[in-house]
């Protein structure tokens, strides 16, 4: 079955959760910290997937049900069908690969093989995997060209086109769908620092250098840039590109960063700053407004605490995500993705359009479920399942997809 009858037929079955890996998420919050970068099992983003950094420095994505200590009410929005499975992919199954969608593909590439199962101490060299796949919406899979280095699962990726730009341990890649081709891209003047990851638009990429500047990649030409400085340094902060430039927000001072955010705004030609309520910076921009995914459900304490929230660069208005559900969802697969307006996290599918909540349906039984990777695919989620790294059977199976129609 093609990939659009599954999702035409996921859709009219019936009307219908980024998310906490494993822990105690009640300490960690109570802590004053948030589960926030990618990252895997117990060390675990992002992304693109099933895992987050504990870290005040990274943005707040994260939710796992099954671990919550707050009951998991009735949805606030039903959710659209189940998931479908799709044909598998014609590589071993991998925990948390780097994916992206290039408007034809959903390409796949690294992952973890051979995770340590959470919570364990792996007394082995990780496993870094550099083959991967490419999935078209006719319904077929081809394998495409290795990767010049093992990717892992904390390396940060933005696409471009049909070219997934990659960032990781100090050194930026390209990877041409069309082509099927790797390259090594130039390293920027100064250092890029890892901020949990990089934003494009218009064919440039956007991050931030260890000096705090706002470094620009053009793709086309290979060559590096940067910004002017902004009105003053940002602690933690992270860089998103907007429809006319780029924003970067973080906190203002080591302080701030426990309490709140502060956005400056490049609009092609100056800087302009802006407060917010909120505590996490920016990771995503949905065309309109900076949206940062969270529930803010209260703390063990009884306090609420906005990790996140939205802004207006126009109009500069911030407000808090209106309506967020209760309690945390819990999918099963600890899903991350975001593309224009919908923002997929917490369980949940956040749609920034009408300020709507829909609950994503739980992980299917067949799904392995450790280490999954989720993209968008023009409004419909795809995942790429991961590995069981306590049965040895499903690190020799091939990857499982599924997909999902809102």
């Amino acid at each position: 079955m093609e990939l659009e009858e599954l999702l035409g037929r996921s859709l009219h079955d019936g009307l219908a959760r980024i998310d906490v890996p494993a822990g105690d998420l009640a300490a960690v919050r109570a802590s004053g910290t948030r589960l926030r970068s990618r990252r895997r099992g117990a060390v675990v983003t992002g992304v693109a997937v099933a895992v987050a950094v504990v870290s005040v420095s990274v943005a707040a994505l994260g939710g796992d049900a099954g671990r919550s200590t707050v009951p998991d009410p009735a949805p606030p929005v039903t959710g659209a069908g189940a998931w479908e499975r799709l044909p598998d992919a014609p590589v071993l199954a991998r925990s948390m690969p780097l994916v992206g969608w290039t408007g034809e593909e959903v390409v796949v590439v690294g992952g973890d093989p051979d995770p340590c199962p959470v919570n364990t101490d792996c007394d082995r060299v990780p496993t870094v995997a550099r083959d991967g796949a490419a999935y078209d919406v006719a319904g077929t899979w081809r394998v495409i060209a290795e990767a010049p280095v093992g990717m892992a699962y904390y390396f940060r990726t933005t696409m471009v086109g049909d070219t997934m730009v990659v960032f990781g341990d100090g050194r930026w890649w390209a990877y041409d769908a069309g082509d099927d081709a790797w390259t090594r891209l130039p390293d920027p003047p100064v250092p890029t620092v890892d901020s949990g990851s990089i934003s494009s638009a218009d064919g440039r990429v956007y991050a931030l250098s260890s000096q705090g500047r706002v470094q620009v990649l053009d793709l086309a030409a290979r060559t590096w840039s940067a910004l002017p400085a902004g009105p003053r340094p940002l602690y933690s902060a992270v860089a998103v590109a907007t429809t006319t430039g780029v924003a970067v927000s973080g906190g203002t001072s080591p302080r701030d960063v426990l309490l709140r955010s502060t956005t400056q705004i490049w609009d092609g030609s100056s800087w302009s700053e802006l407060s917010t309520r909120q505590t996490n910076p920016f990771r995503h921009w949905t065309g309109e407004r900076l949206v940062e995914l969270d529930l803010q459900v209260a703390n063990p304490d009884g306090l609420t605490i906005s990790y996140g929230g939205r802004l207006d660069p126009v109009t500069g208005e911030w407000s808090p995500l209106p309506d967020p559900p209760a309690s945390y969802g819990g999918d099963g697969w600890s899903l991350v993705a975001a593309d224009g307006p919908l923002l997929l996290g917490w369980g949940f599918v956040y749609d920034d359009r009408g300020q709507t909540w829909t609950r994503v349906p739980p992980k299917p039984d067949e799904a392995i479920g450790d280490g999954a990777s989720a993209v968008w695919v023009d409004g419909r989620v795809v995942v790429v399942d991961g590995v069981d790294p306590l049965t040895a059977a499903t690190k020799e199976s091939p990857a499982q997809a599924w997909v999902w129609a809102p």
